[in-house]
């Protein structure tokens, strides 16, 4: 029997010619399929195993996302960025910092989050002589759960050249992490009541 091409000679009869062909394609076709459920598994897994190290300046340990997880040190720094951001501003950085923000909002609150953070940016345009500092409490850890980032910090506000206020503020960051990239679901400023609950 020997194979030219595609066509099979070594039968008498050409049905079975046909029929061998066949067989031959059945096997190949077998093949192939077994061969895209491997490489279907392995891209479907390989979530799971690729690990990004980030280590931006100045951020100490080791920042790592993978898959659905991410370590500590990853989510301090995030929640550290995103309370600076949401904390201090004036009136001519805030519309900026919240658009920037606004991108890792995670799509199901982002059309929500859109039309507050119009609202503040233009309330905080209005008042322009009005502008917020953030101090980190650096007394008080960031507490860190499996969807929640605490974070403790004292607001100045400051009016003209004066400080007439200055408050203990805490945030609480509902996140989630999807194939290996950080969303944020919601912020939310707390009391000290609801901060130890």
């Amino acid at each position: 029997m020997a194979v030219q091409g595609l066509k099979v000679q070594g039968f008498v009869q050409e049905s079975s010619n046909i029929f061998a062909e066949n067989r031959l394609l059945k096997f190949g076709f077998a093949c192939v399929t077994v061969l895209m459920l491997v490489l279907f598994y392995r891209v479907m897994t390989i979530d799971e195993a690729v690990k990004e190290r980030i280590i931006p300046l100045g951020a100490q340990g080791d920042l790592v996302i993978s898959g659905n997880s991410a370590s500590d040190d990853y989510l301090a720094s995030m929640g550290k960025t995103i309370v600076y951001m949401l904390g201090s501003y004036h009136a001519g950085s805030i519309r900026g910092q919240l658009n920037d923000l606004l991108k890792i909002y995670h799509p199901t609150t982002y059309t929500e989050t859109r039309d507050v953070f119009t609202e503040v940016a233009d309330r905080a345009e209005r008042y322009a002589s009005v502008s917020f500092a953030l101090q980190w409490d650096s007394g008080k850890p960031i507490e860190i759960t499996k969807d929640t980032i605490q974070v403790r910090a004292r607001r100045l506000r400051i009016v003209g050249d004066s400080v007439p206020r200055k408050e203990a503020v805490t945030f609480r960051i509902h996140y989630v992490i999807e194939q290996g990239r950080f969303w944020i679901k919601n912020v939310e400023e707390i009391t000290d009541a609801q901060a130890h609950s």
